[in-house]
């Protein structure tokens, strides 16, 4: 009995409080040696070691991780730490992470971009972050020599297009999109077929047509006629209800940027002009869509005779036909 009371007695602890604060001691002490290491390593100018131990001894305490960082910034160092940064449990106060990406406005473009893209939008004040990039850009031509990889607006321009997106700032966007897009374009519809080829800026406007209308797109397009003519195309796509006013000029444009093509717009659609669309095709010698434009005018002995004439390789005739047509 006397040993059980012992026991007991609230005067002395028991086995399982013991252990337990031993424990607490030694979890408390790891911690405090971490810190204490990383401070050895910090003063030992060991940056890139001591970033890496931030993960285990900071863990998900926020004040702790943004004291290190900022130790880091103090010291021009900001880039050992970076890729150890959290974004979640625990999430630190959106200055880190604008101060961060600042460091990649100065020192690396790529990296600025490719963060933009992968970070999640809610982390940072998007609008502050606008301000810095457009203002860089501005000043791009006399700062372009001190990036040190990756210079250039064109990345700039990308980085906009993507932050006034994520802003929902859509009107604005474009302009951005049209401008870094344009060179790329280019290239890839000289060597690629045109469905593989794809715009940025035309999914902007194709997705957000409840933010920027067709009417406004078209109109911001008209001076990129091949912009325009992918925009409307997309949008047929999706839903030709949506470009059935813009069809006497689809058709124009299918038979500029894409003729093989013309041929099965002329058959889907039944509301562009049919005399405006011959004229169209006959100026460029498109006969398969002549003969099919006069059967849809109920001429068909006027489209028998001219693909007749074409298939007996008869110029004479054929000119004769042109003309009086």
């Amino acid at each position: 009995m006397l040993q059980t009371n012992a026991l007991l007695s609230p005067s002395l602890p028991s086995a399982s409080l013991v252990a337990a604060d031993a424990n607490r001691k030694v979890h408390l002490d790891s911690r405090t040696i971490g810190q204490k290491f990383i401070e050895h390593l910090v003063q030992e100018g060991d940056y890139a070691r001591a970033a890496q131990l931030c993960p285990k001894v900071c863990g998900r305490d926020g004040a702790k991780w943004e004291h290190w960082i900022f130790t880091y910034a103090e010291r021009k160092q900001l880039h050992a730490i970076i890729p150890y940064v959290p974004k979640e449990n625990p999430r630190l106060d959106h200055v880190i992470y604008e101060m961060i990406l600042a460091h990649f406005l100065i020192h690396d473009r790529q990296m600025l971009l490719k963060t933009i893209k992968e970070w999640p939008q809610e982390i940072y004040d998007v609008s502050a972050v606008i301000v810095a990039v457009k203002a860089e850009l501005d000043n791009s031509a006399s700062t372009s020599s001190t990036i040190s990889s990756g210079g250039g607006s064109t990345i700039l321009m990308e980085c906009l297009a993507g932050l006034y997106t994520a802003n929902r700032q859509y009107g604005k966007a474009l302009p951005y999109y049209l401008q870094f897009d344009h060179e790329l374009m280019e290239k890839r519809r000289a060597s690629s077929d045109l469905n593989e080829v794809e715009s940025d800026a035309i999914k902007l406007l194709v997705d957000n047509v409840h933010s920027i209308p067709i009417g406004k797109g078209v109109q911001q397009l008209q001076q990129r006629p091949y912009y325009l003519f992918l925009y409307l195309d997309a949008l047929m796509h999706r839903d030709a209800q949506l470009v059935t006013e813009f069809t006497d000029r689809q058709v124009e444009m299918y038979a500029e940027f894409a003729t093989a093509r013309l041929i099965d717009f002329l058959r889907a659609s039944s509301s562009y002009n049919l005399e405006k669309a011959y004229k169209e095709c006959q100026e460029r010698d498109l006969v398969p869509e002549m003969v099919f434009l006069l059967g849809r005018m109920g001429n068909n002995k006027k489209a028998l005779t001219l693909d007749f004439s074409k298939e007996q390789n008869d110029d004479d005739l054929w000119e004769d036909l042109l003309k009086y047509s």
